[in-house]
């Protein structure tokens, strides 16, 4: 009965000493004790989250402020990174729709590198692992957003971003999310695409050939003995052929 207040309070009391008769002795003080950890571990979880967060500074390029709100800043989403594994001061950065940009001095000053490119809708970045200055820069966005726009196709340089060579190969009016260069055989390369799938290069960036398909492929990367490679496919809107795969 909803208005005996009795009731609602052996209801009450009831599901807590189940599957006996009468409430555990100093379970509600245990029941305190127990809300007491509780609340210190969240506060110790805050604790180290702000220490963590302590660590990391912004290093740009800086937000703008908003012409005609000085109180309003915006930045664009940042969709690619890669750091030079010679000096790892030197950073490239692909943000969604404003060119490559790259540091020499770890993120104090950065410097665009493609604002005269065919694209400057940035997907992903890959420096070739045996001479980090040959650097491919897949155009497109594939962030899956209504303001993702598309790429014409791969960027490529020889002479650490100095200078650009443009691939479009099947890839224009798409979007390349991801690239991986084979460690051993830096001459192969995946590149993983919302046309049909995973692509591969045996030349070095020169022709493509599709190698997985069935939808959009969001990634790619290869096992450190050059032997294995694992790409992902899948789109948000689901797909029989959304998961990760593996060739040997």
């Amino acid at each position: 009965d909803r208005e005996d207040p009795e009731a609602r309070l052996r209801y009450f009391y009831e599901q807590r000493m189940y599957p006996g008769a009468e409430m555990p002795a100093a379970q509600r003080v245990r029941a305190f004790q127990r809300l007491s950890a509780m609340r210190a571990a969240s506060a110790s979880a805050k604790n180290r989250m702000k220490t963590a967060e302590a660590q990391w500074q912004l290093v740009g390029p800086k937000p703008t402020r908003t012409p005609g709100n000085p109180l309003y800043f915006t930045s664009g989403r940042v969709s690619a990174m890669a750091i030079d594994p010679r000096d790892n001061n030197v950073v490239y950065a692909g943000p969604a729709d404003g060119g490559l940009w790259k540091t020499t001095d770890g993120g104090a000053t950065w410097k665009p590198l493609t604002d005269d490119a065919p694209s400057l809708a940035m997907g992903s970045i890959a420096l070739d692992p045996k001479n980090p200055d040959i650097v491919y820069v897949g155009t497109g966005e594939l962030n899956f957003a209504a303001d993702s726009y598309y790429g014409a196709g791969i960027l490529k340089s020889t002479d650490g971003g100095a200078t650009w060579k443009h691939i479009p190969g099947p890839f224009v009016r798409g979007r390349v999310g991801g690239l991986a260069i084979n460690p051993v055989d830096t001459n192969v390369i995946l590149a993983a695409t919302d046309r049909n799938g995973v692509y591969r290069s045996n030349d070095a960036g020169e022709t493509w050939a599709l190698t997985l398909s069935g939808t959009t492929a969001t990634d790619v990367l290869f096992d450190p003995d050059g032997k294995t490679a694992y790409a992902s496919l899948g789109v948000s809107r689901t797909n029989v052929r959304n998961g990760v795969y593996r060739s040997t």
